[in-house]
């Protein structure tokens, strides 16, 4: 074991960072122990508890193949350190069934079974293997070694007494690390078997399980079903994605994208333009901690120290399989590394020259200016940003520079631009000039509304760099004071309001102004008229009385008192046992049209009048209360005649008289009317045939009153009237 001194410190230092790979799929689900609870005794009055023994512990074994072309590799593992230490002295069982054939499924009597046992090779065998493989020598200290110890700077104390306690863990660890490592070293430690006996016609089953006693500990089976046919090539893997710094470079790939083929890595950089490549590490590298699903950070990262910033450094890299395969490289990343400025420029200070410009100073190190290309000045209105590059090519030996394009507020940088690496920038810088001109008046405001109330504003957008919105104001009465729509600034030159198009005000007016960000407002802008779309229908007409003429029923109304109406319609209905529908009569276009004469009536119809309005949207009012007037039979004119009426203030009476033609005959009664000024007359009085003269005395003082007669026939049919007016 004296050979394997040297190397097992090396990995023992190692295995402190833990196990991946074929062991980390055992250790996700560690081994557990159960007690059975004690057993009762129903013996009276004795209290007793049986002896508790503790069941057997139970471990897994988890295993993996792989096809090659002409042989199958075999690997597994005990789930904890504990089954290790057994199966070291007890030993796995191999059993292999052939199953298919030429893609057929073997009946039961047709299948070979081969069976093999396999233990750590005695310590004598491993010498050579040892010298050649510093895995190798890992597993045989960690299997036959008398010591295992943690190296630590402490050796005294708690350190030492817990290294002594984790000294197996650490020997499990460490040997499940080798054998990932080294296919032949896991072979020497009865881990890994090479399926040689095997036939590209045929599939495998493969049942591996401890020989552990099971008194001692029970161990799962592990299962694998395969063959020749399912041999596949080892990918590439991801290419690199290198990040230069000065004299470093920072390699990045994706590590558990692939690690279902590869546990490792080897690195190789070249630095001839990749005519030759060499191993920049000593050992592969490998990703030693589980990366956390939940993060999605799956990336393996190598740092590498660069000889110069100089050169052109190309990197690939070749991934170790859990068999001792290589697969193939990655594609190629290259680049070179950047020298950094150890100083940051600082702005000193900010003037204003004679011709009233204004100059920035800044401090750097003078001995640095060859390694500078240039500056840059760099502006944004906030101190957040985003900033803008304003300026560029200025020299490296300058340190003050003309301003120009000022915000109202300015944040200023300055960045040193070195021949190589990285820029610097300073600390911003507060510069605000005086400011009192306002934001010109917005133009080609303009407006437009829908028939939901919504209102689209739009106006060409103010160029002023220090533009900080815009004020909208709305008043829905022309002449009225303007109000704000919101509270704060608009920042578009677009806004969309709501208003209730079923208030009473036609149309609504806006204003706006611009405002910078020193508060400077424009002047208004000319007041936008809006029209509301129409949805609200206009006052409904009024049918106020009628006469019954000579010619036909005099209509007489009040039209609707809204200015947008452009017609009125007068509807009739004939009244009879079923109903009938509106006929339109006429429109009405003339506002002072407020009467109308229907000479179409039958004579004893009883007909019902309505009328609506209609304005410029076309929408109608609602009809009119109906007033229902029946058409008188047809009369028999000039019954009566001579009729007087005869005003006596004193006595305070009317008197009317009339004479009857003496040719007439067949009257039942005479009908008085009578009526006030324009009002429509109505029945009043009946008066017997012999009758020639009534006196009325229900009369009121500097009244019009109207009077008509007319004879009833006894046939139901009515005489003309006469009328006449007095006032009293």
């Amino acid at each position: 074991m004296k050979a394997l001194v040297k190397i097992t410190t090396f990995m023992i230092v190692i295995g402190s960072f833990g196990v991946n790979d074929l062991t980390a799929q055992v250790r996700k689900s560690p081994a557990k122990a159960t007690v059975p609870a004690p057993k009762k005794t129903n013996a009276p009055g004795k209290k007793s508890l049986a002896p508790i023994k503790a069941a057997p512990l139970k471990s897994k074994i988890v295993s993996v193949a792989k096809a090659t072309k002409n042989e199958i590799l075999i690997r597994w593992a005990p789930g904890d350190e504990g089954a290790w230490t057994l199966g070291n002295k007890y030993g796995y069982a191999l059993e292999r069934f052939t199953i298919a054939r030429d893609g057929k499924v073997l009946d039961r009597i047709q299948v070979n079974v081969s069976k093999m046992v396999f233990k750590p090779r005695p310590l004598a065998t491993w010498d050579t293997i040892a010298t050649k493989d510093d895995y190798a020598a890992i597993l045989a200290q960690a299997i036959y070694g008398d010591d295992f110890e943690v190296t630590t700077p402490d050796t005294k104390g708690v350190t030492k007494m817990i290294n002594k306690t984790q000294q197996l863990t650490q020997r499990f660890n460490m040997s499940m690390y080798a054998a990932d490592h080294s296919f032949e070293a896991a072979e020497y430690a009865g881990l890994a078997f090479r399926d040689k006996q095997v036939k590209l016609n045929e599939k495998y089953f493969y049942r591996i399980y401890s020989l552990i006693p099971g008194s001692q500990r029970i161990t799962d089976t592990s299962l694998l079903y395969i063959g020749l046919a399912d041999y596949a090539p080892l990918p590439k893997p991801s290419m690199i994605i290198p990040e230069f710094g000065d004299k470093t470079a920072i390699l990045k790939w994706d590590f558990d994208g692939f690690k279902e083929y590869y546990t490792s890595y080897i690195i190789e950089r070249s630095a001839d333009g990749g005519k030759t490549f060499q191993s920049i590490s000593d050992k592969p590298v490998t990703n030693l901690n589980e990366t956390d699903p939940k993060n999605g950070n799956g990336s393996m990262m190598y740092i590498d120290g660069l000889p110069g910033n100089d050169t052109v450094y190309q990197y690939r890299i070749a991934g170790l399989s859990l068999f001792g395969e290589t697969g193939p490289y990655s594609d190629i990343a290259q680049g070179k590394g950047k020298t950094e400025l150890a100083l940051t420029p600082h702005i000193s200070g900010v003037s204003l020259d004679e011709q009233g410009t204004f100059q920035l100073a800044w401090e750097f190190e003078d001995s640095l200016n060859n390694a500078v290309k240039e500056f840059q000045i760099n502006q944004a209105p906030s101190i957040e940003g985003p900033y803008t590059v304003q300026q560029t090519g200025i020299a490296a030996g300058l340190r003050a520079t003309e301003v120009k394009s000022l915000f109202s507020s300015n944040y200023i940088t300055i960045t040193v631009v070195p021949k190589e690496g990285e820029s610097r920038t300073s600390q911003p810088y507060l510069l605000q000039p005086e400011d009192s001109i306002a934001p010109a008046i917005p133009t080609g405001f303009k407006g437009t509304i829908d028939s939901n109330g919504v209102v689209v504003l739009k106006w060409d957008a103010n160029t002023e760099k220090d533009l900080a919105g815009y004020k909208i104001l709305k008043a829905n009465v022309k002449g009225h004071e303007f109000t704000p729509v919101q509270d704060s600034l608009w920042k578009t030159n677009e806004y969309r309001d709501t208003v209730n198009l079923k208030n009473l005000n036609p149309k609504v007016y806006y204003t706006i102004r611009a405002v910078d960000t020193r508060y400077n407002q424009s002047d208004f802008t000319r007041t936008l008229e809006v029209i509301k779309p129409d949805v609200i229908p206009p006052s409904a007409p009024v049918l106020a009385a009628y006469d019954i003429m000579e010619n036909g029923i005099r209509l007489q109304w009040v039209n609707s008192s809204d200015s947008d109406v452009i017609v009125h319609k007068l509807y009739r209905r004939l009244i009879a046992d079923t109903v009938t529908t509106w006929i339109l009569l006429q429109e009405f276009r003339q506002a002072a049209t407020t009467e109308w004469t229907d000479k179409d009536g039958q004579e004893g119809r009883l007909y019902s009048y309505t009328i609506i309005a209609m304005d410029s949207s076309k929408l109608e009012s609602e009809p009119a209360k109906p007033l229902t007037v029946r058409v008188p039979e047809k009369r028999v004119k000039e019954v009566v005649k001579n009729m007087e009426v005869e005003v006596d203030r004193k006595g305070r009476t009317v008197t009317i008289t009339w004479e009857q033609l003496k040719t007439v005959k067949n009257i039942r009664r005479f009908e008085l009317f009578r009526g006030e000024a324009k009002e429509p007359m109505s029945l009043y009085k009946q008066v017997a045939t012999a009758a020639s003269s009534f006196i009325d005395t229900d009369l009121r003082v500097n009244t019009k009153y109207k009077y008509a007669i007319r004879a009833v026939y006894t046939n139901g049919q009515y005489s003309d009237f006469v009328t006449k007016s007095v006032i009293y």
